[in-house]
């Protein structure tokens, strides 16, 4: 706000404003962010009164006539910069086209279902909606773009080339195989490709901000996980997630409710939400988070024999099928104390019987210390 109350005031008499005051103005590399809902009023008052096309030109170091303000402009061809949004919604196909190397908004092709021989922006600072595009030969997306790309009803992604960078979502709610496909380096939010049947040829981003949905994939085979994933990890449909490498933090929740198995099982040190393995029943091999922002559900856990809960489980415990508490290990608080994380526990014990045989179970471990020793 102070940058921008320095502008408007040079503005106002008349000034000079430098590559960098323009830049901020147009908003080329963020957005102004005001103290209120919606823009500031100064920002238009200002760009109004300027020769638009100048400045720009001024900016991306062209001549003003490869500047577009208007559709029509923008389609004409050989533009380096097009400003504000271009919606082209209602056009079902595009053949013989070159659109600017880079739109300061959105392109909305919402029911575009043809595309052929079209060269797309390599920078797009709003969302890209192909929503409506079943197939293609051979596509070149956008290097970057700022906001979401809807692809969600594209089936075949051969010869596709995806972006480096999406600031936002990444739809991909129609792929059920692929054949060879290399997703974007870096999401910003969520990438959904809940009809995913297999992982095989696919290559995943190295960070996703926000959520990851794969909620049909039923082998975790050939699947490599992205580094960072900010938001909720949707696994729901394997039955084995023996050997796969999950990132050491997922932000939000985990979704391994169809895992019957804990063998070969490695799971993230700290989960954000809650972990669902509801249908595990038994505990080998299984080392938990450390801690649990969430519920942990092992409600169909039958042996308990050695299972160290997590530090910290901030929801409820679900452990409704154990038939012994013998071998629990519960954590310790700051006075040494047993205790239950969470605020429920769903099973067929007391609080104080858990305890008791965390207890045995510290006692015995402890002898068989000495006898080794």
């Amino acid at each position: 706000m102070k940058m921008l109350t320095k502008i408007y005031n040079k503005h106002k008499n008349q000034e000079e404003l430098t590559k960098e005051e323009l830049m901020f103005l147009y908003e080329i590399d963020s957005e102004i962010i005001s103290f209120g809902y919606g823009k500031d009023p100064r920002i238009g008052k200002i760009i109004n009164k300027r020769n638009i096309k100048k400045d720009l030109a001024f900016l991306y170091e062209t001549s003003e006539d490869r500047i577009s303000l208007t559709e029509e402009e923008a389609l004409q061809g050989n533009k380096k910069y097009h400003y504000g949004y271009l919606d082209l919604r209602e056009w079902s196909t595009i053949t013989d086209l070159v659109f600017p190397e880079e739109i300061g908004g959105y392109l909305d092709l919402e029911h575009l279902k043809i595309i052929e021989n079209v060269v797309f922006p390599k920078k797009v600072r709003g969302y890209l909606d192909l929503r409506y595009l079943i197939s293609t030969k051979s596509l070149i997306l956008p290097e970057e773009i700022y906001a979401d790309l809807y692809l969600n009803n594209l089936v075949d992604v051969t010869g596709i080339t995806f972006p480096k960078r999406i600031g936002q979502k990444l739809f991909l709610s129609g792929l059920i195989n692929v054949d060879s496909l290399v997703l974007p380096e870096y999401i910003g939010d969520s990438l959904i490709i809940g009809e995913l049947l297999t992982a095989k040829y696919l290559r995943m981003p190295k960070e996703i901000g926000g959520d990851l949905r794969l909620n049909s994939l039923t082998s975790s085979e050939d699947l490599i996980l992205p580094k960072v994933i900010g938001g909720d990890l949707d696994l729901n449909s394997l039955t084995s997630a023996s050997g796969l490498v999950f990132p050491d933090f997922i932000g939000g929740y985990l979704d391994l409710g169809k895992v019957t198995s804990s063998e070969g099982l490695k799971l993230p040190k700290k989960i954000g939400d809650f972990l669902d393995l509801r249908n595990l029943t038994n505990d080998k091999e299984l080392v938990l988070p450390e801690e649990i922002g969430g519920d942990l559900d092992l409600s169909g856990l039958n042996n308990s024999k050695g299972l160290i809960f997590p530090k910290i489980i901030d929801g409820d415990l679900f452990l409704n099928s154990l038939t012994s508490c013998e071998g629990i290990i519960l954590p310790k608080n700051e006075q040494g104390e047993f205790y239950i994380p969470g605020h429920i526990v769903y099973c067929n014990f007391t609080k104080e019987e858990l305890i008791e045989a965390a207890k045995r179970t510290e006692e015995n471990q402890m002898k068989l210390d000495r006898v080794k020793n």
